[in-house]
Protein backbone atom coordinates (compact mmCIF):
# COMPACT_ATOMS: atom_id res chain seq x y z
CA UNK A 1 0.00 0.00 0.00
CA UNK A 2 3.13 2.45 0.20
CA UNK A 3 4.03 4.88 2.68
CA UNK A 4 0.09 6.46 3.58
CA UNK A 5 1.92 9.27 5.23
CA UNK A 6 3.59 10.63 2.20
CA UNK A 7 1.12 10.71 0.33
CA UNK A 8 -2.49 11.40 2.01
CA UNK A 9 -3.31 15.29 1.39
CA UNK A 10 -1.85 16.74 4.15
CA UNK A 11 -3.63 20.50 3.97
CA UNK A 12 -6.55 18.92 2.97
CA UNK A 13 -6.69 17.36 6.41
CA UNK A 14 -5.83 20.57 8.32
CA UNK A 15 -2.48 20.02 8.17
CA UNK A 16 0.03 23.67 8.40
CA UNK A 17 2.97 24.70 7.54
CA UNK A 18 5.42 25.20 10.65
CA UNK A 19 6.69 28.30 9.69
CA UNK A 20 9.71 28.30 11.67
CA UNK A 21 10.73 24.83 10.04
CA UNK A 22 10.39 26.73 6.58
CA UNK A 23 12.67 29.64 7.53
CA UNK A 24 15.17 26.95 8.77
CA UNK A 25 14.99 25.45 5.41
CA UNK A 26 15.86 29.13 3.92
CA UNK A 27 19.06 29.43 5.81
CA UNK A 28 17.45 31.48 9.26
CA UNK A 29 17.72 30.28 12.74
CA UNK A 30 15.03 30.98 15.48
CA UNK A 31 13.19 29.84 18.45
CA UNK A 32 11.01 32.91 18.04
CA UNK A 33 8.07 33.05 16.68
CA UNK A 34 7.03 33.98 12.52
CA UNK A 35 4.93 36.27 11.32
CA UNK A 36 3.38 37.14 7.60
CA UNK A 37 1.95 39.92 6.19
CA UNK A 38 0.06 39.56 3.20
CA UNK A 39 -2.40 41.96 1.30
CA UNK A 40 -5.96 40.72 1.82
CA UNK A 41 -6.89 41.39 -1.60
CA UNK A 42 -4.07 39.17 -3.37
CA UNK A 43 -5.40 36.05 -5.44
CA UNK A 44 -3.90 33.38 -2.99
CA UNK A 45 -4.76 35.22 0.51
CA UNK A 46 -6.99 32.80 1.76
CA UNK A 47 -4.79 29.57 0.14
CA UNK A 48 -1.75 31.18 1.92
CA UNK A 49 -3.60 31.65 5.17
CA UNK A 50 -4.10 28.63 5.22
CA UNK A 51 -0.55 27.08 4.65
CA UNK A 52 0.72 28.97 7.73
CA UNK A 53 -2.37 29.41 9.90
CA UNK A 54 -4.00 32.50 10.35
CA UNK A 55 -2.86 33.26 14.12
CA UNK A 56 0.36 33.73 11.69
CA UNK A 57 -1.03 35.89 8.93
CA UNK A 58 -1.49 39.84 9.15
CA UNK A 59 -2.67 42.57 6.79
CA UNK A 60 -0.68 45.15 8.05
CA UNK A 61 3.00 45.51 9.17
CA UNK A 62 2.18 47.49 12.20
CA UNK A 63 0.00 44.48 13.85
CA UNK A 64 2.37 41.69 12.90
CA UNK A 65 5.43 43.80 14.87
CA UNK A 66 2.58 44.57 17.33
CA UNK A 67 2.62 40.36 18.09
CA UNK A 68 6.15 40.24 18.18
CA UNK A 69 7.79 39.42 21.65
CA UNK A 70 11.35 41.32 22.93
CA UNK A 71 14.31 39.74 22.45
CA UNK A 72 13.10 36.41 21.14
CA UNK A 73 14.29 37.11 17.33
CA UNK A 74 10.85 36.92 15.97
CA UNK A 75 10.36 37.19 11.99
CA UNK A 76 8.06 38.93 10.32
CA UNK A 77 7.81 38.78 6.53
CA UNK A 78 6.21 40.73 4.22
CA UNK A 79 4.60 39.48 0.99
CA UNK A 80 4.79 41.81 -2.11
CA UNK A 81 0.99 42.82 -3.28
CA UNK A 82 -0.34 41.22 -6.04
CA UNK A 83 -0.91 44.48 -7.46
CA UNK A 84 2.64 46.05 -6.90
CA UNK A 85 1.45 48.57 -5.10
CA UNK A 86 3.28 50.01 -1.45
CA UNK A 87 1.94 49.73 2.29
CA UNK A 88 1.50 52.92 4.25
CA UNK A 89 1.44 53.99 7.43
CA UNK A 90 -0.79 52.41 9.82
CA UNK A 91 -2.73 56.29 9.74
CA UNK A 92 -1.94 59.68 8.90
CA UNK A 93 -1.13 60.79 12.13
CA UNK A 94 1.30 57.59 13.12
CA UNK A 95 3.98 56.11 11.56
CA UNK A 96 5.23 52.32 11.24
CA UNK A 97 7.30 51.56 14.52
CA UNK A 98 9.70 48.47 14.81
CA UNK A 99 9.27 48.55 18.64
CA UNK A 100 9.90 45.24 19.82
CA UNK A 101 13.73 44.63 20.22
CA UNK A 102 15.82 41.80 17.83
CA UNK A 103 13.14 41.87 15.35
CA UNK A 104 13.71 40.59 11.78
CA UNK A 105 11.57 42.77 9.54
CA UNK A 106 12.23 40.58 5.76
CA UNK A 107 10.77 41.88 2.51
CA UNK A 108 10.42 38.40 0.90
CA UNK A 109 11.64 38.22 -2.50
CA UNK A 110 14.27 41.03 -2.67
CA UNK A 111 17.66 41.01 -3.82
CA UNK A 112 20.69 43.25 -4.13
CA UNK A 113 20.54 45.49 -7.07
CA UNK A 114 19.41 49.27 -7.25
CA UNK A 115 16.03 48.58 -7.64
CA UNK A 116 16.22 44.79 -5.30
CA UNK A 117 13.17 46.02 -3.13
CA UNK A 118 10.26 44.05 -3.15
CA UNK A 119 8.16 46.21 -0.89
CA UNK A 120 7.47 49.84 -0.52
CA UNK A 121 6.27 51.93 3.01
CA UNK A 122 4.79 55.30 1.82
CA UNK A 123 3.71 57.82 4.17
CA UNK A 124 -0.03 59.11 2.85
CA UNK A 125 0.97 62.45 2.12
CA UNK A 126 -1.80 64.13 2.28
CA UNK A 127 -2.40 65.04 5.77
CA UNK A 128 -1.86 68.41 7.81
CA UNK A 129 -0.77 66.35 10.99
CA UNK A 130 1.36 63.82 10.25
CA UNK A 131 3.88 62.33 12.43
CA UNK A 132 7.77 63.35 12.60
CA UNK A 133 8.36 60.44 10.01
CA UNK A 134 7.11 57.35 7.68
CA UNK A 135 9.18 54.28 9.47
CA UNK A 136 10.42 54.70 12.87
CA UNK A 137 12.95 52.13 14.84
CA UNK A 138 12.46 52.04 18.55
CA UNK A 139 14.05 49.05 19.82
CA UNK A 140 17.34 47.12 19.74
CA UNK A 141 19.05 45.15 17.53
CA UNK A 142 16.37 45.06 14.48
CA UNK A 143 17.34 43.86 11.43
CA UNK A 144 15.50 45.64 8.23
CA UNK A 145 15.96 44.13 4.57
CA UNK A 146 14.71 44.58 1.11
CA UNK A 147 12.21 47.50 1.35
CA UNK A 148 12.17 50.49 -0.34
CA UNK A 149 10.86 53.48 2.26
CA UNK A 150 9.41 56.40 0.53
CA UNK A 151 8.80 59.69 1.68
CA UNK A 152 6.34 61.97 -0.61
CA UNK A 153 4.48 64.51 2.44
CA UNK A 154 6.24 67.68 1.11
CA UNK A 155 4.82 67.63 -2.32
CA UNK A 156 1.44 68.17 -0.68
CA UNK A 157 2.81 71.34 1.27
CA UNK A 158 1.25 69.91 4.55
CA UNK A 159 3.11 67.46 5.73
CA UNK A 160 5.53 67.69 8.64
CA UNK A 161 7.86 64.97 8.02
CA UNK A 162 11.32 65.92 9.62
CA UNK A 163 13.20 62.57 8.23
CA UNK A 164 11.56 59.63 6.54
CA UNK A 165 13.16 57.16 8.33
CA UNK A 166 13.88 57.96 12.60
CA UNK A 167 16.21 55.99 14.76
CA UNK A 168 15.05 56.19 18.23
CA UNK A 169 13.33 59.08 19.68
CA UNK A 170 14.62 61.52 22.57
CA UNK A 171 12.64 60.81 25.43
CA UNK A 172 12.24 57.05 25.07
CA UNK A 173 13.42 53.90 22.47
CA UNK A 174 16.42 53.99 21.16
CA UNK A 175 17.83 51.94 17.89
CA UNK A 176 21.12 50.49 18.85
CA UNK A 177 22.44 48.17 16.86
CA UNK A 178 19.87 48.32 14.19
CA UNK A 179 20.80 46.25 11.05
CA UNK A 180 19.87 47.85 7.28
CA UNK A 181 20.42 46.48 4.01
CA UNK A 182 19.82 45.98 0.55
CA UNK A 183 17.53 48.85 1.14
CA UNK A 184 16.15 52.31 -0.72
CA UNK A 185 15.28 55.63 1.64
CA UNK A 186 14.03 57.90 -0.69
CA UNK A 187 12.54 61.53 -0.64
CA UNK A 188 10.57 62.84 -3.15
CA UNK A 189 9.42 65.74 -1.67
CA UNK A 190 9.47 69.05 -2.91
CA UNK A 191 10.92 72.17 -2.27
CA UNK A 192 8.12 73.73 -1.32
CA UNK A 193 6.33 71.47 0.55
CA UNK A 194 6.35 69.80 4.17
CA UNK A 195 9.29 71.56 6.57
CA UNK A 196 10.10 73.75 3.70
CA UNK A 197 11.74 70.44 1.63
CA UNK A 198 14.39 69.79 4.01
CA UNK A 199 13.29 66.56 5.24
CA UNK A 200 16.22 63.85 5.95
CA UNK A 201 16.06 60.43 4.45
CA UNK A 202 17.56 59.20 7.90
CA UNK A 203 18.23 60.68 11.22
CA UNK A 204 18.88 59.81 14.45
CA UNK A 205 17.68 60.82 18.03
CA UNK A 206 18.77 58.07 19.81
CA UNK A 207 20.94 55.16 19.19
CA UNK A 208 24.16 53.35 18.44
CA UNK A 209 26.24 50.82 16.97
CA UNK A 210 24.36 50.81 14.19
CA UNK A 211 25.07 49.15 10.55
CA UNK A 212 24.03 50.15 6.59
CA UNK A 213 24.85 47.51 4.10
CA UNK A 214 24.15 47.96 0.06
CA UNK A 215 21.29 51.11 1.09
CA UNK A 216 20.65 53.53 -1.47
CA UNK A 217 20.06 57.00 -0.57
CA UNK A 218 18.14 58.77 -3.06
CA UNK A 219 17.19 62.55 -2.38
CA UNK A 220 15.89 65.33 -4.61
CA UNK A 221 16.20 68.22 -2.86
CA UNK A 222 19.14 70.42 -1.97
CA UNK A 223 18.02 70.75 1.81
CA UNK A 224 17.89 67.00 2.24
CA UNK A 225 20.45 65.01 4.43
CA UNK A 226 21.00 61.40 3.44
CA UNK A 227 22.33 60.97 6.88
CA UNK A 228 21.51 63.26 9.89
CA UNK A 229 23.44 62.19 13.16
CA UNK A 230 21.67 64.55 15.00
CA UNK A 231 23.00 63.62 18.51
CA UNK A 232 26.30 61.63 19.68
CA UNK A 233 25.60 58.72 17.62
CA UNK A 234 28.80 56.25 18.60
CA UNK A 235 29.75 53.48 16.14
CA UNK A 236 28.05 53.74 12.99
CA UNK A 237 29.25 52.11 9.73
CA UNK A 238 27.63 52.22 6.23
CA UNK A 239 29.47 49.78 3.97
CA UNK A 240 29.16 49.30 -0.31
CA UNK A 241 26.48 52.20 0.01
CA UNK A 242 25.13 54.53 -2.47
CA UNK A 243 24.46 58.14 -1.50
CA UNK A 244 22.32 59.95 -4.81
CA UNK A 245 21.03 63.47 -5.13
CA UNK A 246 19.81 65.20 -8.49
CA UNK A 247 19.58 69.06 -6.84
CA UNK A 248 22.12 70.16 -4.71
CA UNK A 249 23.97 73.80 -2.71
CA UNK A 250 27.42 74.49 -1.97
CA UNK A 251 26.57 74.03 1.70
CA UNK A 252 24.42 71.09 1.46
CA UNK A 253 25.79 67.68 2.34
CA UNK A 254 25.36 63.90 2.05
CA UNK A 255 26.06 63.18 5.69
CA UNK A 256 25.43 65.66 8.72
CA UNK A 257 26.96 64.82 11.82
CA UNK A 258 26.40 66.34 15.39
CA UNK A 259 28.64 66.65 18.07
CA UNK A 260 30.50 63.30 17.68
CA UNK A 261 33.02 63.01 19.98
CA UNK A 262 35.07 59.91 21.17
CA UNK A 263 33.38 57.89 18.94
CA UNK A 264 33.53 57.47 14.97
CA UNK A 265 31.82 56.86 11.42
CA UNK A 266 32.78 54.69 9.20
CA UNK A 267 31.84 54.60 5.30
CA UNK A 268 33.66 52.21 3.47
CA UNK A 269 33.21 51.71 -0.35
CA UNK A 270 30.52 54.06 -0.42
CA UNK A 271 29.78 55.98 -3.55
CA UNK A 272 28.36 59.43 -3.29
CA UNK A 273 26.78 60.70 -6.67
CA UNK A 274 25.79 64.88 -6.56
CA UNK A 275 24.52 64.54 -10.28
CA UNK A 276 23.81 68.25 -10.34
CA UNK A 277 26.87 69.33 -11.94
CA UNK A 278 26.23 73.46 -11.61
CA UNK A 279 26.37 73.25 -7.46
CA UNK A 280 28.95 70.81 -5.76
CA UNK A 281 28.99 70.18 -2.48
CA UNK A 282 31.58 72.30 -0.63
CA UNK A 283 31.68 68.71 1.46
CA UNK A 284 30.45 65.67 1.44
CA UNK A 285 30.34 65.23 5.13
CA UNK A 286 29.64 68.25 7.77
CA UNK A 287 29.28 69.04 10.90
CA UNK A 288 30.87 69.26 14.54
CA UNK A 289 33.76 66.60 14.14
CA UNK A 290 36.89 67.44 16.24
CA UNK A 291 39.89 66.64 16.10
CA UNK A 292 41.78 64.52 18.11
CA UNK A 293 38.21 63.63 20.01
CA UNK A 294 35.94 61.39 16.80
CA UNK A 295 36.88 59.63 13.42
CA UNK A 296 34.82 60.08 10.50
CA UNK A 297 36.40 57.32 8.34
CA UNK A 298 36.21 57.85 4.39
CA UNK A 299 37.48 54.12 3.17
CA UNK A 300 37.85 53.40 -0.56
CA UNK A 301 35.21 55.90 -1.51
CA UNK A 302 34.32 57.97 -4.64
CA UNK A 303 32.71 61.11 -4.83
CA UNK A 304 31.35 62.70 -7.61
CA UNK A 305 30.74 66.51 -7.94
CA UNK A 306 31.92 66.76 -4.47
CA UNK A 307 34.81 69.39 -3.35
CA UNK A 308 35.97 67.66 -0.47
CA UNK A 309 35.00 64.52 1.07
CA UNK A 310 34.86 66.37 4.53
CA UNK A 311 36.32 69.95 5.48
CA UNK A 312 36.26 68.81 9.23
CA UNK A 313 39.69 67.93 11.32
CA UNK A 314 38.40 64.91 12.23
CA UNK A 315 37.33 63.25 8.95
CA UNK A 316 39.96 61.01 7.19
CA UNK A 317 39.83 59.91 3.80
CA UNK A 318 41.93 56.72 2.55
CA UNK A 319 43.45 56.36 0.16
CA UNK A 320 44.68 60.00 -0.93
CA UNK A 321 48.05 61.30 -1.66
CA UNK A 322 49.84 62.81 1.10
CA UNK A 323 51.14 66.41 0.87
CA UNK A 324 50.75 69.89 2.90
CA UNK A 325 46.49 70.23 3.62
CA UNK A 326 46.19 72.37 0.86
CA UNK A 327 47.62 70.16 -1.64
CA UNK A 328 46.44 66.62 -1.02
CA UNK A 329 45.41 64.91 -3.87
CA UNK A 330 42.25 62.92 -3.66
CA UNK A 331 42.14 60.15 -5.65
CA UNK A 332 38.16 59.56 -5.41
CA UNK A 333 36.83 62.49 -6.19
CA UNK A 334 35.51 63.18 -9.37
CA UNK A 335 34.45 67.35 -10.23
CA UNK A 336 33.71 68.13 -14.32
CA UNK A 337 36.98 67.85 -16.36
CA UNK A 338 39.14 67.70 -12.96
CA UNK A 339 38.30 64.14 -13.46
CA UNK A 340 40.02 63.17 -17.47
CA UNK A 341 42.74 65.75 -16.78
CA UNK A 342 45.70 64.95 -15.16
CA UNK A 343 46.97 67.63 -12.47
Amino acid sequence: MGNFANTYPFLAFGGKIDPISEIRNGGLLTSGSVFWVKDISDSDYRTFADQVGAANIFTSIQAAIDKCRNDKNDYVFVCPKDSGGAWTTPTVSSAINLNKKRVHLISVGYGRTAQGYSNTIVDPGTASATDTSAFKVTAEGCEIAGFRFLGTSGTTGNGTYAQVVQYGTASSGTATATWMHDSVVESTQASGGGAGGTQDLVAWAKGDGCRFDNVRFVTSTGGNAALNLVNSVLKTELHDCVFNTDAAATANAFIKVGTLSGSYLLCNRCQFVNVDGANLHASGVTGSVAANLAAVLMANCTYTNVTQAGTDPGVFKAPAESGTAASVRDLGIAVGTAALTPV
